[in-house]
């Protein structure tokens, strides 16, 4: 799917020029072209490939319209962030796809293929930062779809808050306490997510519970 977002300005066309529906049919035809370029090794493969364009705006709502009307369970899109300056920022298309689609986003962010890949789930089992429980099986079921199919291996991260906020300084200060409470925590914080994974078949040995904000605690571990 690949959606036209060039806007259209009837009034600045050449009177003598094509007419604005034919203007919009070229580009569809080009752009289909293209496309079918791209569907047609993969048909001669054995896969079923349906190609479309719209001219659609904005670029991420289309896609997430796209992607209703198909029927889609995934959407497998480009990272457009720019090479030259902050390459971990995500464009606005980006964002936005990642912020509103109601189906999971897989931004291919290099033309490496995916072989034997580590694929790592991001998991919340104490539901610290509102997530749903459900969610957390789902994350799971689709990570276990992935590496089945791509005969790779599933790691679980867990990011916990070690040492809650409301513990007086009193309690802190006796001998070897505040060690207890990282130990404690850090068994409760794997406990829980063993209690999600294992039952999916991720071993112990592949969760990783790390006493750190959960956005630092996935880069951490997705780097090991």
């Amino acid at each position: 799917f690949h959606a036209i977002d060039i806007p259209g300005y009837p009034d600045l066309r050449p009177a003598d020029g094509p007419s604005l529906p034919e203007i919009e049919r070229r580009y569809k035809d080009t752009y289909q072209q293209l496309l079918e370029g791209i569907a047609s090794p993969l048909r001669r493969r054995g896969l079923s490939v349906t190609t479309a364009i719209e001219w659609d705006f904005p670029r991420h709502e289309a896609i997430i319209r796209a992607a209703a009307r198909f029927g889609a369970n995934l959407i497998v899109a480009a990272d457009h962030a720019t090479v030259h300056h902050l390459p971990w920022l995500l464009r606005y298309s980006d964002w936005e796809l990642l912020r509103a689609s109601p189906v999971p986003i897989l931004l291919v962010k290099n033309p490496r293929p995916y072989r034997n890949p580590v694929i790592l789930a991001a998991l919340d089992p104490t539901h610290m930062f509102d997530k749903p429980a459900a969610l957390d099986r789902e994350i799971l079921r689709f990570s276990a779809t992935l590496a089945d199919a791509l005969h790779g291996a599933v790691h679980a991260v867990h990011g916990y808050v070690p040492v809650s906020a409301n513990l007086s300084p009193a309690t802190l200060s006796k001998p070897g306490e505040l060690e207890r409470i990282l130990v404690a925590a850090k068994e409760t914080a794997f406990d829980a997510l063993a209690m999600v994974a294992e039952p999916l078949g991720i071993s112990r040995a592949r969760l990783h519970v790390v006493g750190r904000h959960p956005t630092d605690a996935v880069q951490e571990v997705a780097a090991q």
